[in-house]
């Protein structure tokens, strides 16, 4: 059903379209119909991706030290 919300987007694309060849108009009913056909992705549970990201043995504190010591400023810092 075309609402007043959709109905001028619904006569935009019939001004692309209204000028095309049968031929080109079936076609693009039969891409339209099988838009609807196909199915929606389901939503991936975050339990799928558990253990992607790799350990390399370090602890946590190892971690965090490895980052702050990558870490650069283009400011001297001071020590509080």
């Amino acid at each position: 059903m075309i609402t007043n919300s959709t109905q001028p987007n619904v006569n935009n694309y019939w001004n692309m379209v209204k000028h095309l060849s049968p031929e080109a108009k079936i076609d693009l009913i039969t891409m339209l119909s099988q838009s609807l056909k196909t199915t929606k992705s389901k939503a991936v549970p975050a339990s799928k991706y558990y253990g992607v990201w790799g350990d390399d043995g370090m602890t946590a504190e190892e971690f965090v030290g490895d980052l702050k010591s990558l870490r650069t400023f283009k400011k001297d810092i001071i020590e509080l």
